[in-house]
């Protein structure tokens, strides 16, 4: 079961926001967001034989590597916000069915092994984590820097969107802890099965 590490890194590898980081013109945000898209898929690879759910998200997970990458391109000046914050919004909706499909599919397999306990702190991870990844982006989205400017506090959208990414990391080590909580679960059942 070290496929739920697999999940959990490349969990955390997706939420770190590479954004400002570019060595050589090669900018790390891009590699650090197929990266973990790479890792989730790699391990939902190995799930899929518990529920059909893992599939889905297996597709939205590389929808959202497709969406993330072409968002993180088109964010150079000779573009439109428009178009950077269209992108990342349907990213947004992909990431949030992705982690909605891993819930159900833990639902599924939990309720195979008779270890439903657990499935109140995954739902409650995965719904934190969804509500902090959709209130970052329209933190993205709806143009603070505008709003902040017209009550003269230039620069506050910084610390609103930073704010933003630091509850979204903590809202994957929420998910990231109750996935080792349940892997756990699992392997006291496969013990006693064995």
């Amino acid at each position: 079961m070290n496929f739920f590490y697999e999940m959990i890194i490349g969990m955390f590898v997706i939420a770190f926001d590479a954004e400002y980081i570019i060595i050589e013109n090669l900018r790390i945000d891009i590699v650090s967001d197929v990266i973990g898209c790479v890792l989730v898929i790699h391990a939902l690879m190995k799930m899929r034989d518990w529920s059909p759910c893992f599939n889905k998200s297996i597709k939205m997970c590389v929808f959202y590597a497709i969406a993330i990458v072409v968002q993180r391109l088109i964010a150079y000046p000779e573009f439109t916000r428009e178009y950077e914050y269209v992108v990342l919004g349907i990213a947004t909706i992909f990431y949030i069915n992705m982690v909605y499909n891993i819930m159900d599919g833990l639902f599924v397999k939990n309720k195979t092994e008779g270890i439903e306990e657990q499935n109140g702190n995954i739902k409650a991870s995965s719904v934190t984590l969804c509500m902090i990844a959709g209130i970052s982006c329209l933190a993205y989205i709806i143009g603070l820097d505008e709003v902040f400017a017209q009550y003269d506090m230039a620069g506050g959208e910084v610390v609103v969107q930073t704010i933003c990414n630091i509850l979204f990391y903590l809202a994957t080590a929420f998910f990231a802890i109750t996935l080792m909580q349940n892997k756990h679960e699992l392997e006291i059942i496969s013990k006693l099965d064995n």
